[in-house]
C-alpha cells in the first residue's frame, strides 16, 4: 500500500492514517491470542476502524 500511496502522491494525512493503521494491525497481531475465540473476534471486529482511519487520512489529504 505503501507503493501505491507514493506512486498516487498522497498527501501527509494519508501517509499517518496509513501508518496508524498499520500500526494497529501489528498490535493486534503482537497481543493475538489464537486458542481464545472471544479475544479473535472482539480483533476481528475492530478491523473495521482500521479501515476507517486509513479511508479518513486518504480523504483528508485530498482536502488539505
Amino acid at each position: 500500500m505503501l507503493l501505491a500511496y507514493i506512486a498516487g502522491g498522497a498527501g501527509f494525512f494519508g501517509y499517518l492514517g496509513l501508518f496508524i493503521g498499520a500500526g494497529m494491525l501489528v498490535w493486534q497481531i503482537i497481543i493475538l491470542d489464537i486458542d481464545d475465540a472471544d479475544q479473535c473476534l472482539k480483533l476481528f471486529k475492530s478491523n473495521n476502524r482500521v479501515g476507517v482511519i486509513i479511508f479518513l487520512g486518504l480523504a483528508l489529504s485530498l482536502i488539505v
